[in-house]
């Protein structure tokens, strides 16, 4: 315990409740120096109570004592939001301090917590339970509680008369932890927490391994798809995991990966995400893709067309050929769009729809997503780069070229 530490001094987590209280108080027993940070949420009748406690206990015995009491607002998930808003005030704390990192009263009971709450969501996780150091924004995160039970820091508290405060919202069964931490791990007993310990240590150790594994399916392009296909489900599903979530920052579940995972070996050219974002192969890769954004810039006359400033695509002076139109006074306002489905041209030889000009020329559907298309201000398509003007519109002296 605390092996860690040092001679540092490190900023300590401190709610008022059991673990954080007897965190602060080993630390005091083994001289470890410290500064305490408390966070008043307003949340509950007694923070304010709470507060003064933790106060009291830290001048009484020369801790410095930090306190975030501004009102906290939140949407969505309470848990996830405080979290956040705590962990950002301690970073600010210990970038301005100077000090080692933040210690936290997480204990035997929380690591089980997150392991079961993890099994059940299916997830893959960084990894399976909590670790005793991490970094949270390049600030060292130190658990030096994690051998000890909850029931151990109560009676540690309880046999050196340190008073702590009991969240009774941490027992609530309509929260999936307080269910998994009254009817399950609350239940165990020390073989058991032995034994899923031992789990813990046994699925991290397999994960570091298929990680290993992974990273040789890799290189700053993305993915090799021959290797991919040569590797086992379990190292392709860890390879997809670390691109994507190092990409799009979200955990999914394994499921949602084996289906990836089941679209690349079919051979799939662009993989849709849920919430928009694209897995694509091509040239012998597959690599994440930021989301296309659809657009339709409208043109009042040449001028502004001229000046056109746009990521998809450029306007140039008219030059005869596959990019190139002939506009008139009566085309105007012209717009560039993307492409939409049953968009098509009327050609000197004949209609040609624009989806069949991407297949013909074997253009990634990845690509077909921001192509660009010019349509006047009857609605026709004009212009289709790379295809071709209308027939209404070509001319041997264009006006203008749009370049994709």
């Amino acid at each position: 315990m605390f092996e860690q530490c040092g001679d540092k001094v490190w900023l300590a987590a401190v709610s008022g409740g059991p673990d954080s209280m007897a965190l602060l108080a080993l630390c005091l027993e083994q001289g470890i120096r410290v500064e305490a940070a408390h966070v008043n949420y307003h949340h509950r009748l007694q923070a304010e109570e709470e507060e003064e406690y933790v106060r009291t206990f830290c001048r009484e015995r020369g801790i410095p004592f930090h306190v975030l009491s501004d009102a906290f607002t939140w949407e969505g998930n309470f848990e996830a939001e405080a979290r956040k808003y705590r962990y950002e005030w301690f970073r600010q704390l210990v970038k301005e301090h100077g000090l080692a990192g933040v210690m936290t009263g997480h204990q035997e009971d929380d690591l089980l917590e997150t392991y079961v709450m993890q099994k059940e969501k299916g997830l893959t996780p960084v990894y399976y339970g909590l670790q005793e150091i991490m970094y949270w924004q390049e600030m060292t995160v130190y658990r030096p509680l994690l051998s000890c039970t909850k029931r151990e820091l109560e009676t540690y508290c309880d046999s050196h008369g340190i008073r702590y405060y009991i969240d009774h919202t941490n027992y609530a069964d309509d929260l999936t932890r307080s269910r998994i931490r009254t009817h399950v791990v609350s239940q165990m007993t020390p073989a058991e927490r032995r034994a899923m310990r031992e789990e813990i240590r046994a699925n991290n150790a397999e994960l570091q391994h298929r990680r290993t594994q992974a990273k040789a399916l890799s290189d700053e392009h993305g993915i090799l798809l021959q290797a991919y296909g040569e590797a086992e489900e379990e190292v392709r599903l860890t390879a997809l995991r670390q691109m994507c979530e190092t990409a799009h920052g979200r955990h999914r579940t394994d499921t949602y990966y084996r289906e990836i995972d089941r679209k690349i070996l079919n051979g799939e050219q662009m993989i849709k995400d849920a919430d928009g974002s694209f897995l694509i192969t091509e040239q012998g890769y597959v690599h994440p893709a930021v989301c296309p954004v659809s657009y339709a810039d409208v043109y009042t006359d040449e001028a502004s067309l001229r000046a056109a400033q746009a990521p998809y695509y450029r306007v140039e002076n008219g030059v005869p050929g596959i990019f190139a139109v002939t506009l008139h006074e009566n085309d105007y306002p012209v717009t560039i769009r993307t492409f939409r489905d049953g968009d098509r041209v009327h050609m000197r030889y004949g209609t040609k729809k624009v989806s069949r000009f991407f297949i013909d020329r074997h253009i990634p559907p990845y690509e077909r997503l921001t192509w660009p298309v010019m349509v006047n201000a009857s609605g026709t398509v004009i212009l289709v780069p790379g295809l071709g003007c209308d027939v209404a519109h070509y001319s041997v002296n264009p006006t203008i070229c749009v370049i994709k």
